[in-house]
């Protein structure tokens, strides 16, 4: 009986140590987080400004770890405010877990919302499915934004219907800023679009600063009549390599008059416009294309 007493007594003790040596080490253990200073609460950048940028004279001091200013991280970043201006959220840790958070304000000095891309023309035969092939998006934040491109319900297409209809094109980026753009798409029967001649242009969408004039021609390269291509020259015409060509003979031409272009863009006034250009050949051969201009600020 006595022998249980002491071994009873012994537990005790011994538990009431190991209580006392956790409560110790518990009030020995860091619970507070680093501190981060930084040498200005707002910043202005680029758009394109890297991590480091955006982090540039922030550091982190930890009671324990000393300096972990190597764990300095962006948690967040908000959407965009007004003037070009978000707010950047960051962290740092330390070795024991503990998290601090501060906030910066960044401001963009050259940034422009999402911008639209597009590799051919908005022409397509009926019934097609891939209207959004062509068209792609972006952002200085983001980069690519083409897998983000989607058309509103604003406006629809008929699917047994020729004609040229309009469709708005949106995208959003992480910020939270919102890029439409409105542009005529043609849809022709498949005969009608297997027959046409296609006019090539290095670009078919554009956006230029208010008030840059454009030479509407210099856009065009070539155009296409069937397996046959005609290359644009420096005269302006139109030619294509043949095999009478090939043993010094004159290839085959199309003249520079063969194509026309028919719209107009208002430089002084920012928004979207189209210009059209049509061939037409002394065979009857026709085709058309355009190209979006989108004047910025």
């Amino acid at each position: 009986m006595r022998r249980t007493r002491i071994f009873t007594i012994v537990l005790f003790v011994i538990a009431a140590a190991a209580f006392a040596v956790s409560q110790v080490m518990q009030m020995m253990t860091d619970k507070s987080g680093p501190a981060i200073s930084m040498d200005t609460d707002s910043i202005t950048v680029s758009a394109e400004a890297s991590e480091k940028d955006l982090l540039q004279g922030v550091t982190a001091q930890d009671n324990t770890d000393g300096d972990v200013s190597q764990n300095l991280m962006i948690e967040n970043m908000s959407n965009l405010m007004e003037g070009d201006t978000r707010t950047m959220t960051i962290v740092a840790f330390d070795s024991d877990g503990n998290v601090s958070k501060a906030q910066r304000s960044v401001t963009y000095n050259d940034y422009h919302a999402p911008q639209f891309t597009l590799d051919g023309p908005l022409q397509y035969a009926l019934g097609a499915d891939d209207v959004l092939d062509n068209i792609g998006a972006t952002d200085q934040l983001d980069g690519n934004l083409s897998a983000s491109v989607k058309i509103t319900d604003k406006y629809r297409i008929p699917n047994d219907t020729e004609g040229e209809y309009p469709l708005e094109f949106t995208v959003t980026n992480s910020a939270g800023d919102v890029s439409r753009l409105t542009a005529t798409v043609t849809m022709l029967s498949q005969s009608d679009y297997n027959s046409s001649a296609k006019i090539g242009l290095s670009n078919y969408l554009i956006y230029i600063d208010k008030g840059k004039k454009i030479d509407p021609m210099s856009y065009v390269k070539d155009i296409e009549i069937g397996d046959t291509t005609y290359t644009k020259q420096e005269n302006g015409s139109f030619t294509a390599p043949s095999t009478a060509a090939a043993v010094g003979q004159t290839a085959t031409a199309l003249p520079a008059s063969s194509i026309s272009v028919s719209g107009s863009v208002n430089r002084k006034k920012p928004g979207t416009y189209e210009l059209t250009y049509t061939m037409q050949d002394k065979n009857g051969r026709t085709g058309s294309t355009r190209l979006i201009v989108v004047v910025t600020e």
